[in-house]
């Protein structure tokens, strides 16, 4: 019983350290990205974004958690974006949103993909980049 209980500590312990390393490494891609990068729950409302996006918003982390996508951004690209996180929360698949901005001379393309609740194993919140 000890010996089994001593190789899943072990086992426990490296899980750990994998999750640990994993975390730090999408980290680093998030924070060291010029690209503006944030989570959405099913409501459209941030609960993510990193330097990039705030900076683009001009807004400090306190305000822009729980605003809505609609209440920073206008038009149609607005309601398209809400319906691709509807669709990318009901499919579980990634969907991308391509636009020009009003004065024409900006393209963008938006990845959406599905954030799975580790409690749950349901998509519940979408990312962006």
């Amino acid at each position: 019983m000890l010996a089994e209980a001593v190789v899943q500590e072990v086992e426990h312990k490296k899980t750990e350290l994998e999750k640990a390393k994993v975390e730090a490494e999408l980290s680093s891609l998030v924070k060291g990205s010029e690209d503006p990068i944030y989570i959405v729950d099913g409501d459209c409302r941030f609960v993510f974004a990193n330097e990039e996006e705030l900076e683009r918003h001009g807004l400090e982390r306190e305000e822009m958690m729980g605003e809505r996508f609609h209440d920073l951004h206008s038009g149609e690209g607005s309601l398209e974006f809400e319906e691709k996180v509807e669709k990318v929360l009901e499919s579980g698949e990634p969907e991308r949103q391509k636009a020009v901005k009003e004065e024409g001379e900006n393209h963008y393309v938006r990845t959406l993909s599905p954030v799975e609740n580790p409690e749950t194993g349901e998509v519940d919140r979408v990312s962006v980049i």
